[in-house]
């Protein structure tokens, strides 16, 4: 996103540097189509401030403030390093071997999914949770982010 490379470098110390930039916006489309936030990458830039791979951004226009946050993290779980448990066909999934996954056959109704309740579940669903495996923790406390 073009918005990401508008975030400017917070400081020159390292402690400064490594941290996120949150665009918090009304909406977002990509190719045509709305979607509830977005990732600059899997993992982001990590300490890189300023350029389209500088970022996450939520769209705060479908959400009540608990929703917005649980987007959020979920974004944040992208940029720390964290894929999704399961896509949305039910075909690709993460390569961590302790989460859960979403099979073939329960994919057009994600409610359905074993993995529904995990942070980096790829769509919402009632009684949204933010659920991570120990493998996933183990990603997040790796990332040079987490302090």
């Amino acid at each position: 996103l073009s918005l990401f490379a508008t975030s400017s470098d917070p400081g020159a110390s390292t402690d400064a540097r490594l941290s996120a930039n949150i665009f918090m916006v009304n909406q977002l489309n990509s190719g045509g189509g709305s979607q509830y936030g977005i990732a600059a990458g899997i993992p982001g830039a990590a300490g890189v401030h300023g350029t389209r791979a500088s970022g996450v951004a939520v769209a705060r226009n479908a959400f009540d403030d608990e929703e917005a946050g649980l987007t959020l993290a979920h974004e944040l779980g992208h940029f720390l390093g964290l894929f999704h448990t399961s896509e949305s066909e039910g075909q690709g999934f993460d390569p961590l071997g302790d989460t859960l996954e979403c099979p073939d056959w329960a994919a057009a109704d994600p409610e359905n999914c074993f993995d529904k309740h995990n942070l980096m579940f790829w769509a919402p669903v009632e009684d949204q949770r933010a659920d991570v495996s120990l493998a996933q923790a183990g990603v997040l406390r790796a990332n040079p982010l987490v302090k």
